[in-house]
């Protein structure tokens, strides 16, 4: 799925929940009231996080785009709960905290998971770029070794990063105690490895073999 049409669907998600809370029908009016400021506040999240996955499409930065999806859901689900909260201590029902919980939870691992699967990298002359919310910027002048390589190291634990299926990507640590920075939506080898100057490691892989290996030659035909 692109980029645009993610967006599309998530903000129509977010904008049609919002549009079924505000129109939420009760005849309590402390809990209709409740209901319809929370699908405004959804609304207002949702043109937020259009905003934002345009300046992130306009300006390149895929870090922004998972930020602009995730922020402002969390912020309007923060002051959706605490509406919630303080209106069930008089009627005695946080229905809604139940419910928005549940929402985000799921919304913030379909934008992670997406982020992670929609990982791209670019070649300049200069500059090696791996978008996504881990995003790296590599200057070919601080590139002290890169090679296709076969096998990746041993891997412990991931220290802050995403892990789904065949799919690995930020740091993780390695049996031997190094620190490595891994872009992987795929297990199959080669595997392009990049040794910087200040001795950070990092490891590329696509989702197939042979896009992996065009991404090498895309590289080394630029430098």
């Amino acid at each position: 799925m692109s980029t645009i049409l993610f967006t599309v669907v998530y903000v129509a998600v977010l904008v049609g929940i919002g549009a079924f809370l505000t129109r939420y029908p009760s005849d309590d009016d402390a809990k209709r009231k409740l209901y319809k400021n929370a699908g405004k506040s959804l609304a207002l999240a949702a043109f937020i996080s259009l905003a934002g996955s345009i300046a992130s499409m306009a300006t390149g930065i895929g870090k922004l785009h998972t930020l602009s999806c995730i922020v402002p859901l969390a912020i309007a689900s923060t002051y959706i709960i605490y509406k919630d909260v303080k209106t069930s201590k008089e009627k005695g029902n946080a229905e809604l905290t139940v419910l928005i919980t549940m929402f985000f939870a799921i919304a913030t691992v379909v934008v992670i998971v997406f982020s992670g699967n929609n990982m791209d990298v670019s070649v300049s002359k200069d500059e090696i770029v791996v978008s996504g919310v881990y995003e790296e910027k590599i200057k070919k002048r601080d590139i002290e070794k890169m090679e296709l390589v076969n096998e990746l190291p041993e891997i412990e634990y991931r220290k802050n990063g995403i892990s789904v299926g065949s799919v690995n990507i930020g740091y993780f640590k390695t049996s031997d105690g190094k620190t490595v920075k891994l872009f992987l939506q795929g297990n199959e080898p080669p595997f392009i490895h990049i040794v910087k100057s200040n001795k950070k490691e990092i490891f590329i892989c696509s989702k197939d073999s042979a896009e992996t290996s065009s991404i090498f030659q895309l590289i080394m035909r630029k430098e």
